[in-house]
Order: structure tokens, then C-alpha cells, then sequence
């Protein structure tokens, strides 16, 4: 991966599989992540774990089919770590029935 070394970067869907693991090569890389999920309790979990490579790491409860905690993520990203680089939208969401 490459350096990330002060950039600053926002993933969704954080809590676990592919949104955790994007979020720990941003760590190693030496980002800041503000993780987010609406899972609160597996969000913490994962973070508290990515805290222990980087320690500019959070996480925020967000709902991205709500667009004002959207808007509110982005806002938090830039107050707390004063700009924004990297933004994942990989939350998902099932639809429909069986595949």
C-alpha cells in the first residue's frame, strides 16, 4: 500500500469484512480513519483493534441511507483531523430475495 502518512481518510461499513480490512491497510499505511457503521457495537470493537496500530482512529455511528449523518460523518472527519482525502462508501445494504 501506499503511504498514507498524514492523510486522513473515512470509511463506511467499517465494522467488519472488506469495510474493516480496507480500514486496516489505510491504518498500516499510517492514515487517520474515521470508521463508520450502523453496527455501534462491532464499529467499537473493530476500531478499539485499529487503535492499537494507530491511535488516530474512530469510529462514528452512521446510517448512510440518511444523508444528514452523511453530511454529518464528512464534518466530523474534517473537524477532528482538519481535512478529508479519502472517502470509502462501502456500506451495503441486502435487496430483494435469494440469489
Amino acid at each position: 500500500m501506499t503511504d498514507l502518512n498524514g492523510k486522513v481518510a473515512v470509511v463506511t461499513g467499517a465494522a467488519s469484512g472488506i469495510g474493516k480490512a480496507i480500514s486496516k491497510s489505510f491504518v498500516e499505511a499510517g492514515a487517520k480513519v474515521l470508521m463508520s457503521d450502523i453496527n455501534v457495537d462491532g464499529g467499537k470493537k473493530a476500531c478499539e483493534e485499529l487503535k492499537k496500530i494507530n491511535a488516530d482512529t474512530s469510529f462514528m455511528k452512521t446510517d448512510v441511507s440518511k444523508e444528514e449523518e452523511v453530511k454529518n460523518l464528512i464534518l466530523s472527519a474534517e473537524k477532528n483531523y482538519g481535512q478529508l482525502n479519502i472517502m470509502v462508501n462501502n456500506a451495503a445494504r441486502p435487496i430483494g430475495g435469494s440469489l
